[in-house]
């Protein structure tokens, strides 16, 4: 049986990479807008990790607009979860 792990951001540079090289050894369960869920939603993401089961949870998600979190710098807070 391979072990779970619920990770944020499969589909960024890091996170797509890491797919790459362990899809085939860990059961990965991405969290992201396109299947349903929002990063920013604390109680999806608590529902979301109790009802997966997996034994690791990996948020790998970030913004890469560096200069737009400069910009505004209150939206940036938010999502620094």
């Amino acid at each position: 049986m391979k072990t779970k792990i619920l990770v944020t951001g499969l589909t960024g540079l890091v996170g797509s990479r890491f797919t790459e090289l362990l899809e085939d050894a860990y059961e990965l369960q991405v969290i992201s807008r396109t299947n349903g869920v929002d990063i920013l939603d604390k109680t999806a993401i608590l529902n979301v990790i109790s009802s997966s089961q997996a034994q690791v949870v990996l948020h790998m998600a970030g913004k890469t607009n560096v200069d737009g979190c400069e910009i505004d710098k209150v939206e940036d807070k938010k999502s620094s979860i």
